[in-house]
């Protein structure tokens, strides 16, 4: 999940702006009406991506609530992240930033970070799964998009 903040400027921590905020409400209202479930959110230590976190964990009745963790700033190495996925058995959903998550994305679905696969607006979710009849280099190992939801896409 990618996120609207406040300019750096007007607040240096950078929490959401109200338009985030709205976006963010209305990302989860749909996510709830689709049925995603997953079993807990992980997010990345900076404030913005907390608030996020927890309207979606809110709006969803996440049983595992919201775990802050290390590695998901916009230029950590997606590598060890991307471990910590192939190994995971449960489904969580990472609140972060760009270009670490989009760099993630590249890394899982085809093999190559450094290759970007998609383009994002704030506020975006992409669901990716295992398919395990794939078999790329590791860490790939198979992930496919398997659907997209932005902002812009809801009314």
């Amino acid at each position: 999940v990618l996120f609207r903040s406040k300019d750096e400027l007007d607040d240096p921590r950078r929490p959401l702006s109200e338009k985030g905020r709205n976006d963010i409400e209305k990302v989860s209202s749909s996510l709830a009406r689709l049925g995603v479930q997953p079993e807990q959110v992980n997010c990345s230590e900076k404030l913005r991506a907390r608030e996020t976190a927890e309207i979606i964990a809110n709006g969803l009745s996440i049983m595992g609530g919201v775990k802050t963790i290390k590695g998901l700033a916009p230029n950590d190495d997606v590598n060890p992240v991307a471990d910590l996925l192939c190994a995971e058995e449960k489904s969580l959903m990472l609140v972060g930033h760009l270009p670490f998550l989009s760099r993630l994305l590249s890394l899982l679905v085809i093999s190559d970070s450094e290759r970007p696969i998609a383009s994002f607006q704030p506020g975006t979710v992409v669901c990716i799964t295992r398919d395990d009849s794939i078999k790329f280099p590791a860490p790939g190992n198979g992930w496919i998009i398997k659907w997209v939801l932005s902002p812009g896409a809801i009314y």
